[in-house]
């Protein structure tokens, strides 16, 4: 059976730990536009076959840096994150650095384990923070 492997990089995007939804201080956190963003300078060749990265966000230690690769072609990758540190931030813009920051240090951890080339990861990260991406919190 032939197996069809993505060529190109499609996506970075956010989600929750499974066992962390039970303790988040919010309903939603929305930053889609900071990942289709940060994505759009990702665009190119996938990453050893890898074209989808899935940040998990948790607040457990024991899940930190944990790496899987359930699918074919997906990369699950989970970072601690302080959610109540993210509720008490107070504009859209403090947000956005918060995550950003947590999210490069994230990306640099697996980058490194993968063993790829950071420069397209640093160039979204840089094109991120020129930009002013809302990142909003839903109670």
């Amino acid at each position: 059976m032939p197996r069809y492997v993505h060529k190109r990089f499609r996506r970075l995007s956010i989600y929750f730990s499974h066992e962390a939804i039970a303790t988040l201080p919010f309903r939603r956190l929305l930053c889609t536009r900071l990942t289709a963003h940060y994505s759009t300078f990702l665009r190119g060749s996938s990453f050893d076959g890898i074209h989808t990265i899935l940040l998990f966000l948790t607040n457990l230690p024991t899940e930190n840096r944990r790496v899987e690769k359930k699918v074919v072609g997906y990369l699950d990758y989970y970072l601690v994150v302080d959610f109540q540190l993210l509720v008490r931030l107070a504009t859209d813009q403090e947000r956005q650095q918060y995550l950003l920051a947590r999210m490069q240090a994230g990306v640099r951890q697996f980058v490194q384990q993968q063993g790829w080339d950071m420069a397209r990861f640093e160039r979204a990260y840089q094109a991120c923070i020129a930009a002013e991406l809302p990142v909003e919190i839903q109670y």
